[in-house]
Formats: structure tokens, C-alpha cells, sequence
């Protein structure tokens, strides 16, 4: 599409803009196709729908001629132009319309914050440890006697309580005077004494030993101790790929996204019939301080979202429009499965799969640089 000029008013991390002039020929095009389309609701005395003197019909449609035309034509416009620049919005652009004339033509700006340029950096540097998995016995008969407290009745408990073994030691601190002493004779501290007897009296059907339990328990430890692990790893790396790598952040995605942050504060609060400021202020803050806070957390998940996806971009891991409907497809609540047939909905899913794939990535670039020299070695003496 020809017949526009522009020129680029101003280019900062905040705010692209651009100032263009659409000839009135291009116009004038685009309002005789917009006029085809809304003259058919016009109706005049002796003529069919649509048809009649157009000067007649242009007085009947008003200003919405006009609006129409360049709703129509201004984003197509603006879209070519940011191709042709080859700019990324990340915001919707803003419109201003200047002037409207036959000699000077449509004038009009249009502004949008960019995706920030981003330089990745070396990835090959990350060092992170990742810890093991370490689920001691205690931590298994812990979780058992909790269960055991929370699920049976005191009259049951009492049959497998044993008195807790206490140290002879007695800190001068901690010594009590005579009077409160005899009160206490009676006050002793018990314990769970575990047993198959026990776990029967839990109701398991698959589970009727002590035995049979401990190891249950412990695998679910062990799966929820790796999946906290292998969060925190990931954690660490992708602070770190932050770190390494060099980039601004709009200050209208950290406007935006500290302002959901505390609509969806105050939303829960309400859903409470809590007040926002009456809590805070048991909390021993205030909004200003929690605002504080909500800004730096959007500054961290911002950072991360453009690195993660910069990283996927860079790699070729992009999702097509095939993978997001395969995702959808996975969903098997009919209903939530609906909600997701809109635009919206597919970005966020393309979003979510963008990020989890620059995630794995990133975890390639370091555990491949993490290999230990003798499995490194080996693997050269196979190679040759």
C-alpha cells in the first residue's frame, strides 16, 4: 500500500513515536470503500437500502463516515510502518490525529513502547550448584505423627503416646520456683510411639504396615523435596543469566505490572472484607512501602520474562499457532477448554510456552558447561 510519508520523532526505551502524512488520494480510496459498507443502512424515501444521492447519504452518516474511514485506514497504515521498521510494540500504539486536509492530507502520530533491545549474555559462565535430595527419618515419622494428630481422636492417641525423653541438665534459666513446681509434676510432655498398630488405626487401604507407610511418605518428600530443588536451581540460573545479560526496562510494563500486583492485593483483600490500608497496617507497613516491594518483584519477573524469551526467540523455540491449539486440546475440562478459543487466551498459552522453553534451554547452556572434566575427557576419547 503506497501514499503515506513518515518520519521518527523519537526512539527511547519508553516510548517509540512516529509523526506520518497519508495522501488524501489514499483517503479518499478508503472512504469510498467505507461508504459502500455503511450506505447500506441508509434508507431514503423512493430509493432502495443504500441506494440515493451519496451527498444525501454522506449528510445521513454524519461524523461516522468519517470515524469509520479512519479506523479503517490509520492501523493499516501504522502496521506498515512497523514492519517496515521492524519494531516489536509491546503496548498498543496511541493515536493522535493532527489535521485533516485535501492539501496536506491526513496528518497524525502514533506512539508505542518497543521491545527492548537485549544483549544475552554469556551463559557458558553460570555456575550454580544444585543441592540433593536429602529426606531424613526424622522428617518421615515427623510427617507420620502429624498425621496421627490431625487425624485421629484423643482417646485414640493416648494408646500409643509414650512420655518424651528429657535431658537431666536444667538451665538455672529455665528452673521453676516450688509453688509452680508441683503443677507442672503432673504436666508431662508425650510422644508418638509408631507402630503397625498405629497406621491400621489411620484407615489406609494400601498402607496397613509402618513399614509400608515410612516408604510411601518418603517418596512424596523425596518428589516435593526435588520439585523445591529444581525450582530454586532454576531460580538461581535465570538471576543470573539476568545479571549477565544487558537491557532497560520500560517504565510502563513496570507501571503495569506493580499496578496488577496491587489490584489483585486489594481484590483478595476484599474477597476477606478486609480494608487494604487497616491491614498493612497490622502488618506493620503501609501502601507506599508495599508499592515499593510490588515494583522490585515486577522488575524480577519482567527481567526474567525478556530474558526467557529472548532466549527462545534467539534459539528458534518460538511456539507456532499449531503448538498453542495442541495445548488447548490437552485441557480436558470442556468448559476451561472454551474459555481458551479467543486471542487473548492463545497469547497467554504462547506466553507460558515461550518462557518454558527458553527456561530448558538456558538449562542446557549451563549443565553442558557444568560437566565435570573427567566425564568431559571420557566423552572426547569415544569421540576420537
Amino acid at each position: 500500500m503506497k501514499g503515506f510519508s513518515y518520519k521518527k520523532v523519537s526512539d527511547s526505551p519508553d516510548f517509540v513515536e512516529y509523526s506520518v502524512t497519508i495522501d488524501w488520494d489514499l483517503f479518499e480510496r478508503e472512504k469510498d470503500r467505507v461508504f459502500e459498507t455503511l450506505a447500506e443502512e441508509v434508507t431514503l424515501p423512493g430509493f432502495r437500502p443504500g441506494k440515493g444521492p451519496r451527498n444525501v447519504i454522506e449528510e445521513k452518516l454524519g461524523v461516522k463516515l468519517l470515524t469509520e474511514t479512519l479506523n479503517n485506514l490509520v492501523p493499516k497504515v501504522t502496521y506498515e510502518i512497523i514492519v517496515s521498521e521492524k519494531k516489536n510494540p509491546i503496548t498498543t500504539p496511541e493515536y493522535d490525529i493532527k489535521e485533516i486536509d485535501k492539501t496536506k492530507g491526513v496528518v497524525y502520530t502514533f506512539k508505542f513502547t518497543n521491545y527492548p533491545e537485549i544483549e544475552l549474555g554469556d551463559f557458558t559462565k553460570i555456575k550454580v550448584e544444585k543441592k540433593k535430595v536429602d529426606v531424613t527419618d526424622e522428617d518421615v515419622e515427623g510427617v507420620i505423627k502429624n498425621i496421627a494428630q490431625t487425624t485421629l481422636t484423643p482417646e485414640k492417641l493416648k494408646k500409643f503416646q509414650k512420655p518424651k525423653k528429657t535431658s537431666n541438665k536444667i538451665k538455672s534459666s529455665e528452673k521453676k520456683s516450688k509453688k509452680s513446681k508441683k503443677s507442672d509434676d503432673t504436666e508431662k510432655e508425650y510422644d508418638l510411639e509408631l507402630s503397625d498398630e498405629l497406621v491400621s488405626e489411620l484407615g489406609y487401604e494400601e498402607h496397613k504396615t509402618l513399614e509400608s507407610l515410612k516408604k510411601a511418605v518418603r517418596q512424596k518428600l523425596e518428589e516435593l523435596q526435588q520439585e523445591q530443588i529444581e525450582n530454586d536451581y532454576i531460580g538461581q540460573i535465570v538471576e543470573k543469566a539476568i545479571e549477565l545479560s544487558k537491557f532497560n526496562i520500560p517504565k510502563v510494563l513496570l507501571e503495569k505490572e506493580s499496578e496488577n500486583m496491587e489490584r489483585d492485593f486489594t481484590e483478595r483483600l476484599k474477597q476477606l472484607n478486609l480494608d487494604a490500608e487497616d491491614y498493612l497496617k497490622s502488618q506493620g507497613t503501609n501502601l507506599e512501602e508495599r508499592r515499593k516491594l510490588w515494583q522490585k518483584e515486577a522488575e524480577r519477573k519482567i527481567a526474567s520474562d525478556l530474558v526467557l524469551i529472548k532466549i527462545a526467540s534467539e534459539h528458534k523455540l518460538l511456539p507456532s499457532d499449531e503448538d498453542v491449539d495442541s495445548e488447548i486440546e490437552k485441557i480436558e475440562d470442556e468448559q476451561v477448554r472454551k474459555n481458551y478459543q479467543n486471542e487473548e487466551a492463545k497469547n497467554y498459552i504462547r506466553s507460558v510456552l515461550t518462557k518454558q522453553r527458553g527456561i530448558k534451554k538456558l538449562k542446557e547452556i549451563v549443565e553442558q558447561n557444568t560437566k565435570k572434566p573427567n566425564q568431559s575427557k571420557s566423552s572426547k576419547k569415544q569421540g576420537s
